[in-house]
């Protein structure tokens, strides 16, 4: 039996055409179920809880073995570069790679505040002000876009 077929028993029971011991009795006994399904539900939960933090480790784990390797494969991408610049070689072949230089380009600004504006991209970025907008609707400013919406947030500690 789930939750929504017993609150929907105890609704009828309540509306019923039992005598007050009678109905007293069977909400008595629905209490009792219901009890045991929500601790079910709350036990589900706290599983789910500690499964989510198990998951977040993991992904903290694999993150920082990931950046390990990735500094590994850095610091032995110089010693290759290295090797390179210093026997004045361009490339190189090995059996299962070809190592060469491929040529780039980049800006380098040496003094931003030197720039003139047709060099400078502007960027802006608006959203709603909502502690202001909850502050003038308190005050019984007239907002007629916005409410406040008073919410019950369940808390399962």
């Amino acid at each position: 039996m789930n939750l929504y077929t017993l609150s929907k028993e105890m609704q009828e029971i309540v509306h019923g055409w039992y005598d007050a011991q009678t109905t007293a009795e069977l909400l008595e006994w629905y209490n009792i179920i219901w009890a045991e399904q929500i601790e079910d539900i709350v036990k589900a939960i706290k599983t789910n809880d500690a499964t989510i933090a198990w998951y977040d480790y993991e992904i903290k784990r694999l993150q920082d073995q990931k950046k390990k390797y990735s500094d590994t494969n850095q610091s032995l991408e110089r010693m290759v570069d290295k090797f390179l610049q210093s026997t004045c070689q361009t490339s190189f072949d090995t059996s299962i790679a070809k190592i060469s230089y491929r040529k780039s380009e980049s800006v380098s600004i040496l003094d931003e505040s030197l720039l003139n504006s047709e060099y400078l991209r502007v960027k802006t970025t608006s959203e709603p002000d909502k502690i202001k907008i909850k502050e003038d609707i308190k005050k019984w400013i007239i907002v007629d876009w916005a409410t406040i919406e008073v919410k019950q947030n369940l808390q399962i500690k």
